[in-house]
C-alpha cells in the first residue's frame, strides 16, 4: 500500500519517511526533507567530520551563585565566564559578562579554560554559535558551551565560519536532541560533516570588516546629534570632572533642599552644572509641564484567555519596545497583546505624536526617563489599538507652543547625558522616574520654525544611521548566502 501527501501541504511539516532511511532516531526534526537533502549533499562532497579536527573538546559550568564571595569577581578582578550571548559569529563578547576569581579559573574550572585561538562553540540555546578567542584572551565558559582545541588558529576560524553558516547551523540543528530546550550533545557535534579548503573565511572577515564599518558610520551620526541639538540651542555642556572623592564632595545650603528630595544625585555638581548649562540657553526656558495638555499612566491589561466582556485586545507598550537610538522597536517576536478595558482605553488609547515616557524599569547602567514618539509609521505596524503599560506614561503636548517632534529630540538628549539619572528613585532594584521632578525640568523653546528645522534635521541623521545599519546587516546576509552557494556548489569536491 502506497501513501502520498498532498503537495500543498509544506514538507517542512509532514513528510513521510521510509522504514530503510531511519537512522535510529525517531524524532520528526532529524529527518525534515529540506535539512536532509543538505545534510546528504555536504557527505557526498566530502568523508570529514568536525570530529576529525577536533583535538580536546571541554565543556564548562556554572558555579553556585549562593557562594558568590567564593567563586566570583568583578570586571576589573576576574576571569570572563563566558555565557551564550557572549559568543556570536564576530567573536567573543564580554558585553554584560559575569566573571569569576582565579581561585575557580584555576581550580574548579580549570578544565574549561579557554586561551587565544580556541574554539568555542554553544551547545543550548543558539545552538553552534562559534566564536575564536582573540588574541591573548583569558576566558572561561558555562556548560552551554564547549571549548575546542586544534591544530592551529586557521582550522579553529574555519570551523567558526563553517558552524556560523546557513549549511552549518542546519547541519547542527538536525543533530541536537531534547524537546522545549534542544540540546547538541558532544557526538553530535563530532558527527557534524564538513568540508575542508572553501576560501569562506576570507569572505566572511570582508563581510564583518563591512559590517563593522558602516556600523561606526551609524554610530558616529548618532552620537553627533546631542552635540547637533545643544549646539543649535547655545547650550554648552559643562566638562566631565574626572571621578574621585574630591569632585564626588560636595556642601548644600539647607534652603536648597528643604522641602524636596534629600537625594545626593539631585543636588550633585554634575547635576547642577547640567541644569545651569540648559537654563543659559538663547532661548526662552518653559517647565515641560506648562507644555503638557493631558498626562496618563498606562494599564498592563488582562491575560489574552480571560473571558471578559467590556475588554478589547490591545497592543501594549512596554520599556522593552524603547529603542535607545531611534524610537520604538516593534518588529520583534516579543510584542505583547492584552485585553483592555474598553474605559480605560479610552484614557490610554495614543494617537500621532503623542509621547510615551519610560517611568520605571531601567537596569544598572541604564536610568529609566526614555522617551518614545508615537507616528504615523508606529500606527500603521498594528493591526490592534495601541496601549501602553503601568511602567510607562503618555503626554500630549500643546502643539501651538512645541514641535513633540522637537521636544522627543531634546527629551532623548536629556537621557542622554544623563539628567534623568538625577530624577529617579530606586526600589527593590527597579528604578522609578520621579515624575514631579521629570515635569519641573528646563525646555528651551525656540521659534516653531526653528523647532522644525533642529527636528528634521535630526530624523535624517537617524534615517542615514538606520540605513548604514541595514547596509551593514543586508551585506553580512549576501556573504552568507555565497558562502552557502561555495558549500554546496559542484566545486566542494569530495576528499
Amino acid at each position: 500500500m502506497s501513501f502520498q501527501i498532498s503537495p500543498k501541504i509544506d514538507n517542512g511539516k509532514m513528510f513521510l519517511v521510509k522504514r530503510s532511511e531511519l537512522e535510529g532516531r525517531l524524532d520528526s526534526f532529524f529527518y525534515i526533507p529540506d535539512i536532509v537533502l543538505i545534510d546528504n549533499l555536504v557527505k557526498s562532497k566530502s568523508n570529514l567530520k568536525l570530529g576529525d579536527l577536533i583535538l580536546d573538546m571541554n565543556g564548562g559550568a556554572t558555579p553556585k551563585k549562593t557562594d558568590k564571595e567564593k567563586f566570583y569577581s568583578d570586571k576589573h578582578h576576574g576571569i570572563p565566564l563566558l555565557r551564550v550571548q557572549n559568543i556570536t559569529e564576530q567573536g567573543i563578547s564580554t558585553t554584560n559578562a559575569i566573571y569569576i576569581n582565579h581561585d575557580t579559573h584555576n581550580g574548579y574550572l580549570q578544565r574549561s579554560q579557554v586561551l587565544e585561538n580556541d574554539l568555542l562553540v554553544t551547545i543550548t540555546g543558539r545552538i553552534a554559535s562559534s566564536a575564536v578567542a582573540q588574541k591573548r584572551f583569558i576566558g572561561n565558559i558555562n556548560q552551554h558551551s564547549v571549548v575546542i582545541k586544534t591544530k592551529n588558529k586557521e582550522t579553529s576560524q574555519y570551523i567558526a565560519v563553517f558552524l556560523n553558516s546557513h549549511v552549518g547551523q542546519k547541519l547542527a540543528l538536525k543533530r541536537t536532541t531534547g524537546g522545549t530546550r534542544p540540546a547538541l550533545d558532544y557526538d553530535a557535534l563530532k558527527s557534524i560533516p564538513i568540508i575542508e579548503n572553501l576560501p569562506i573565511v576570507a569572505k566572511m572577515d570582508a563581510a564583518y570588516a563591512n559590517k563593522k564599518q558602516k556600523e561606526t558610520e551609524a554610530q558616529w551620526l548618532l552620537d553627533s546629534i546631542d552635540g547637533y541639538l545643544l549646539g543649535e540651542l547655545g547650550i554648552q555642556l559643562p566638562e566631565q570632572e574626572e571621578n574621585t572623592l574630591q569632585s564626588r564632595m560636595f556642601t548644600r545650603q539647607l534652603s536648597e533642599v528643604s522641602g524636596g528630595r534629600f537625594d545626593p544625585k539631585l543636588y550633585a555638581n554634575r547635576t547642577v552644572s547640567l541644569k545651569t548649562s540648559i537654563n543659559g540657553s538663547t532661548f526662552p526656558n518653559y517647565k515641560l509641564k506648562q507644555l503638557i495638555v493631558e498626562s496618563v499612566a498606562g494599564d498592563w491589561g488582562k491575560e489574552l484567555d480571560s473571558n471578559l466582556d467590556g475588554f478589547e485586545k490591545c497592543l501594549v507598550i512596554r520599556a522593552t519596545e524603547f529603542d535607545n537610538s531611534f524610537n520604538l522597536n516593534l518588529d520583534n517576536t516579543r510584542l505583547k497583546h492584552r485585553l483592555v478595558s474598553d474605559k480605560k482605553l479610552q484614557k490610554i488609547s495614543v494617537k500621532e505624536n503623542d509621547l510615551l515616557i519610560e517611568k520605571s524599569g531601567g537596569s544598572p547602567d541604564q536610568p529609566v526617563g526614555r522617551t518614545a514618539i508615537i507616528t504615523k509609521e508606529v500606527i500603521g505596524q498594528s493591526s490592534h489599538p495601541i496601549g501602553y503599560s503601568n511602567f510607562v506614561q503618555k503626554i500630549r503636548i500643546d502643539e501651538n507652543c512645541v514641535s513633540p517632534s522637537y521636544l522627543f529630540c531634546f527629551l532623548k538628549t536629556i537621557h542622554s547625558i544623563g539628567l534623568t539619572d538625577s530624577m529617579q528613585s530606586q526600589t527593590h532594584g527597579i528604578r522609578n522616574l520621579i515624575m514631579a521632578n521629570y515635569y519641573n525640568q528646563s525646555i528651551p523653546i525656540p521659534p516653531l520654525e526653528k523647532q522644525t528645522e533642529i527636528a528634521n534635521h535630526i530624523t535624517k541623521i537617524r534615517n542615514q544611521a538606520k540605513q548604514l545599519q541595514q547596509q551593514a546587516k543586508a551585506g553580512l546576509e549576501q556573504a552568507k548566502k555565497e558562502v552557502e552557494a561555495m558549500i554546496l556548489s559542484d566545486d566542494a569536491i569530495k576528499e
